[in-house]
């Protein structure tokens, strides 16, 4: 096997894609790919590579359904399986763009190489935007979005400062907390900072998380408020109603759009929750296939036409166990804090 002095590092399986056909990069060109979605589920402290990777692969084991979820250190081209490689690399180009699960794949990278002991200078950034007559029409959420003409016109990768390093560190720390108020604290330091910056387009990202708590009045993530909603406007079928929960947020064509963008098997696990028979009161039924958006059927129950109308509070009636990146949330040990008016409150405060 040939040796790889330079390594790209993808944000998924067809970023990857992308950037070796849209760029020409030949066999000589190692391209590594992050195939999890840590912006989805817990987000344990980064101890071990095995520890990590075992974390993760439990809840994409949960999100994608038996047997589907291939172990991360079982696929040749991913990121945590090429330790190795990383560490004889003399240089390492991240191609990141502005959204939640890219942002933080910064993050994470930079912590990654930490703990390989590589030499942080290894690591460059190209922060992609978008490359039209016109660029600030739109953001440029995904480096999978790009376009051959819009990779070559990319700006050049680049070292992180030792200032930037620092504020990834720091924001690392902030979300793998087990409480919300570091990273509340994090992005308070962060206002005012120049969007163009790291810190900057992390913020920006960081702040949708705040919405992945439950809604003060609902009960709701974000998430589960989107998927209830599709619900009621699509059903049954799931082929409208699982496409339907995340277009309402995926608006990388508009000026100002969310960059807390999720993927299919992410609503349709978000739906299989509010349908467990372990809750007081499920919000909604599956017929069928409940890990097939094209063989399952989805209903509101009474329940979910109460919350949906303003009558009843999914919190408070069926509780809370739920995870917003560091933080695991559970209402029978009081550890849930809420989203009321843009800011966190602890439960009790909010209800």
């Amino acid at each position: 096997m040939p040796e790889h002095r330079e390594i790209h590092v993808a944000p998924g399986p067809y970023a990857a894609k992308r950037l070796r056909e849209g760029l020409g990069l030949g066999p000589e060109v190692r391209v590594l790919v992050n195939h999890d979605v840590a912006h989805c589920g817990p987000l344990p402290p980064l101890r071990s590579v095995a520890e990590w990777a075992g974390a993760r692969e439990a809840f994409l084991a949960e999100l994608l359904g038996p047997g589907e979820a291939r172990p991360l250190l079982a696929r040749t081209d991913e990121i945590l399986a090429n330790a190795a490689a990383l560490q004889r690399a003399e240089r390492i180009i991240l191609w990141s763009a502005a959204d939640l699960h890219e942002q933080l794949l910064l993050v994470w990278l930079a912590e990654l190489l930490a703990l390989l002991d590589v030499d942080p200078a290894l690591l460059h950034v190209v922060h992609a935007e978008r490359r039209r007559p016109n660029p600030s029409a739109r953001v440029l959420w995904s480096v999978a979005f790009l376009d051959p003409e819009e990779l070559w016109a990319q700006p050049a990768a680049r070292p992180l400062s030792d200032a930037e390093r620092a504020v990834l560190h720091s924001a690392w720390k902030a979300l793998t907390a087990a409480e919300p108020w570091p990273l509340v604290g994090w992005l308070g330091h962060a206002e005012g900072a120049a969007s163009d910056s790291v810190e900057g387009r992390l913020a920006r990202a960081l702040g949708a998380l705040l919405r992945r708590y439950p809604d003060a009045a609902s009960g709701l993530s974000v998430w589960d408020a989107h998927a209830l909603d599709a619900v009621a406007r699509y059903g049954p079928s799931g082929r409208n109603v699982v496409p339907h929960t995340i277009i309402p947020l995926e608006t990388f064509a508009s000026p100002v759009g969310d960059p807390d963008l999720v993927g299919l098997p992410y609503a349709l696990h978000r739906l299989r929750r509010l349908a467990s028979p372990a809750l007081r009161a499920p919000l909604v039924e599956l017929r069928g296939d409940p890990f097939d958006l094209r063989a399952v059927d989805v209903r509101l129950t009474a329940m979910g036409e109460d919350v949906l109308a303003g009558r009843a509070s999914h919190a408070v009636v069926n509780g809370v166990d739920d995870w917003v990146a560091g933080v695991h949330l559970r209402s029978d040990v009081g550890r849930v804090w809420m989203h009321r008016d843009g800011r966190l409150v602890p439960a009790l405060s909010a209800l």
